[in-house]
């Protein structure tokens, strides 16, 4: 067993804080991500870095945008008049690109 020291042990650890990731799952995207190449591994930390530091929630709806207001209601082609309510921002991209899970 790696102790709480080892980089590896902080990697899974920080992973397995994401909704719904378990400590399996957490070990195997840090194994994948160890495996990769270096540069791979550095598109993927600016990716997130990127999108902390420039992905906020939209004035208007609170959806998630790099823009505001954001493209969905920046839209001029949408009725203004129609309102959609989810319970998370991710749940727009669902509906608006149709992939609904209708398993559950």
């Amino acid at each position: 067993m790696l102790d709480q020291e080892h980089p590896l042990t902080r990697l899974i650890e920080e992973l397995k804080k994401i909704p719904s990731i378990g400590a399996k799952t957490a070990q195997r995207i840090a194994f994948y991500i160890i495996g990769l190449p270096q540069d791979e591994v550095d598109s993927l930390a600016q990716a997130v870095k990127e999108a902390k530091q420039n992905i906020f929630y939209c004035s208007t709806c609170s959806s998630l945008t790099h823009i505001d207001p954001c493209e969905y209601c920046s839209n001029n082609r949408r009725d203004h008049e129609l309102l959609c309510v989810v319970e998370e921002p991710f749940n727009i991209s669902s509906i608006e690109y149709g992939q609904i899970d209708k398993t559950g």
